[in-house]
């Protein structure tokens, strides 16, 4: 191992393999390499991920270790990097403008303006074991986080201190907290001796709103709509429900799409779509009048989905496996499969590939097949991508799009004639 001789590199061979890192980001603990992808390096994860909702939208995430980055959307350049170094824990949660964070050590929970750098509260008082999810409410007045013993607690931002005593029973494991888009509901899943039960509670009035809902053991995830009217679950059999809340009944039938748990869950705006993450690594979206998935599913991560949230626009997620981040356009759900260049199956107004056959090649339609492109194995499954961006910008992680405007295509490749330039191209 040695060091470039201007330092900003640092140089490693093992077992016959030679690797550059950008000596910066190691000295940061983010494992990004110079050359190209790292093999074997224990990376921090990202724990939360959020739109700035503002003008930008540009992309903020949390890590384990307590760092901060920001990424453009425009660009996909990082134009914001705090490391841990003030920092205190694991980012919990960031707020739903992408102004505030907070992180969690040995049971302190603080606050954190995310482009100052600036504490707001060092540690809420009588703060619990943080176990489970963090979350803030829509304004940004409340933070609410589970607790190992007591259920969880909520807190006023500005002052810090506790609103209200410890909400549900004693030795109440939490496992997720979600406020309703107006910010008047909390819901929360609990761990009981014999299933799980659903709680939720309205915040203005301090008070319990309907009755219990009692979920077998396997429900993972959940949402509010905006109005707090309607409740989604999902469980670790990739199974969605809807549910009437004042009523506390069953909205429509389960529906069984993903095929594996459900990890995290996101309405649309206007409440007319439910956007689903999973274990599987596929987004998906769901009707929520008639309680039935629509459209394509998106593909792109390679591992575990581990959160999901929506920008101020209503038009992308951003959703993150707890190594790299993807941004999704809501109209990919609905993009048709498109057969007009070359007959083949492209779908989507950037022409993306639905698949690529296991020898690479693609190919123009039947009943004719015939050879249009080979792709390296390394970029098939990022031209397969439906996401529009990913971060960290790393060349094996990044949607890889093809100009199919530059394309020509003929029987033999030394006599392809292009109309626009009227020569022939070699």
């Amino acid at each position: 191992i040695t060091f470039s001789n201007d330092e900003a590199r640092l140089i490693v061979s093992a077992d016959d393999e030679l690797s550059v890192w950008d000596a910066v980001v190691v000295l940061y603990g983010e494992g990004e390499d110079a050359g190209g992808d790292l093999q074997g390096v224990d990376t921090q994860s990202i724990t939360s991920t959020q739109f700035c909702h503002d003008a930008s939208d540009n992309i903020v995430a949390g890590y384990a270790d307590g760092a901060i980055r920001v990424w453009s959307i425009d660009t996909s350049k990082e134009i914001l990097r705090k490391p841990s170094l003030g920092l205190k824990g694991t980012v919990l949660a960031i707020s739903g403008s992408g102004t505030l964070c907070a992180t969690g050590l040995e049971g302190n929970v603080s606050i954190w303006n995310i482009h100052s750098g600036d504490m707001i509260h060092d540690s809420f008082e009588g703060s619990p074991e943080v176990e489970g999810q963090a979350v803030f409410s829509p304004d940004e007045s409340l933070f609410a986080c589970c607790g190992s013993e007591d259920g969880f607690r909520l807190y006023d931002v500005k002052s810090g201190l506790p609103r209200g005593v410890p909400m549900w029973d004693a030795d109440v494991f939490m496992h997720s907290l979600c406020f309703s888009g107006d910010g008047r509901f909390l819901a929360g899943i609990g761990s009981l001796s014999k299933g799980r039960r659903l709680r939720i509670w309205d915040i203005a009035q301090g008070t319990l709103h309907g009755d219990a809902f009692n979920f077998g053991p396997s429900y993972t995830s959940l949402a509010l709509s905006r109005k707090g009217d309607l409740l989604a679950s999902g469980d670790e059999e990739g199974q969605i429900r809807f549910w009437n809340v004042e009523a506390g009944t069953d909205h429509g039938k389960p529906q069984a799409c993903h095929d594996d748990g459900v990890s995290a869950l996101v309405f649309s705006h206007d409440g007319q779509f439910l956007y689903s993450a999973s274990y599987d690594h596929s987004v998906r979206c769901w009707d929520v009048e008639n309680c039935a998935e629509v459209g394509l599913y998106l593909l792109g991560h390679g591992q575990r989905i581990k959160s999901i949230a929506l920008s101020s626009d209503g038009s992308r997620l951003v959703t993150t496996d707890g190594h790299t981040i993807r941004v999704w356009d809501c109209q990919a759900f609905f993009w048709d499969f498109d057969s007009s260049l070359c007959q083949t199956g492209l779908m989507g107004p950037k022409k993306i590939p639905a698949e690529i056959d296991d020898d690479g090649w693609l190919r123009t339609g039947e009943p004719e097949a015939g050879l249009l492109s080979w792709i390296p194995e390394e970029h098939r499954s990022a031209i397969c991508a439906t996401s529009e961006a990913c971060f960290p910008d790393s060349p094996a992680n990044r949607p890889v799009r093809i100009r199919w405007d530059e394309v020509l295509h003929g029987e033999r490749g030394s006599g392809l004639y292009n109309s626009d330039t009227r020569h022939h191209q070699q």
